[in-house]
């Protein structure tokens, strides 16, 4: 008996010397989420819009750089969805959308952004579907075609490869040839077919009844909501002005979106936040920018004159001021 036992602790030795499964162990995630209160389901009513979170992990042990949708509206999607139907374990595709995006681009071309991620950190953006105010001007809104109600199962494709900027952001790889893979250790591993997330159940309702959601609370007197409310920007960032608290969970805010990785040194510069707030069943896309640092302009002058008609060296006062910040805009866009 004793031969047997080191023959089987033999070929446990040697089974990983004979295998050659080297396949690629991809270091980007992307998972998708509803904000309902079970958060592997989604709802959607006929002709209501209906919310999805997509997030992405950098799962590497470096900082790493992802592609996002940002304010794409041209060429190929980055992020697209399949709705499938399943019968005894059997998933049948019967709809995916189309990836060549078709949106009005007379006020600005977009294009995809370019996020930096440190080891395990995560960011996320909205999807919203049936949001057909949007559809022609915003990639966060998107389509299912017509389901008849029922249960399904949705899944979100990312393949940024149609994006010029992909090859400076990953290494495009096969996981089954080992003769292509790159040495740029600088960039992220990515497969050369893209990714996919994990599945959530899609639920057809009827009615919104069958609806139960989390629902973000804020004070019954909030001056964000109310401006909200009344499609009055203006009354919008003088609340923020005077309160803050924009980031706090708000009804009628379903999203704020990440500030920028960096912004320019000199002053004046400028910071700008995009948050997405819902008024009366619509969704609106809103900027917030401020001014960080001020000129002095008449303090300025007068250090000039100072300076050529007295000669004077160094003013007294100072004329810019480097902690100076104010809310100047909250403009739709």
């Amino acid at each position: 008996m004793n031969w047997h036992r080191l023959l089987f602790v033999f070929m446990l030795a040697t089974l990983p010397i004979v295998a050659h499964a080297d396949l690629v162990p991809w270091k980007l995630s992307i998972v998708i989420s509803s904000n309902e209160k079970d958060s592997t389901n989604l709802t959607i009513v006929n002709g209501k819009i209906a919310q999805l979170t997509v997030t992405f992990t950098n799962a590497d042990y470096s900082q790493r750089s992802v592609l996002l949708p940002g304010s794409q509206n041209q060429g190929q999607q980055v992020i697209w969805f399949s709705v499938f139907k399943v019968e005894e374990n059997y998933y049948r595709n019967i709809y995916t959308e189309e990836r060549r995006l078709s949106m009005d681009m007379s006020l600005y071309k977009g294009y995809v952004t370019l996020k930096n991620l440190e080891p395990g950190e995560s960011v996320s953006f909205p999807i919203f579907f049936n949001d057909s105010l949007n559809e022609s001007k915003h990639v966060e809104a998107h389509q299912l075609g017509k389901l008849p109600p029922g249960k399904y199962q949705l899944l979100a494709w990312y393949d940024p490869w149609k994006e010029p900027l992909s090859e400076y952001v990953y290494n495009r790889l096969d996981p089954f040839d080992r003769s292509n893979r790159s040495a740029d250790s600088t960039k992220m591993d990515l497969n050369y077919a893209g990714i996919n997330s994990n599945y959530i159940t899609l639920t057809v309702a009827e009615s919104e009844s069958e609806i139960q959601m989390n629902k973000p609370s804020c004070a019954g007197h909030c001056a964000l909501c109310a401006a909200i409310d009344r499609g009055n920007w203006n009354a919008l960032k003088r609340a923020v002005r005077r309160k803050g608290g924009y980031e706090a969970p708000h009804r009628n805010i379903a999203w704020v979106y990440y500030g920028p990785d960096a912004i320019l040194a000199s002053l004046p510069t400028y910071y700008s936040r995009q948050i997405i707030v819902t008024s009366k069943g619509e969704y609106h896309y809103i900027s917030l920018c401020w001014q960080l640092g001020k000129i002095h302009r008449v303090r300025e002058r007068m250090c000039s004159i100072f300076h050529w008609g007295f000669h004077i060296q160094r003013c007294p006062f100072r004329t810019s001021d480097a902690r100076w910040s104010r809310l100047r805009w909250a403009n739709e866009f």
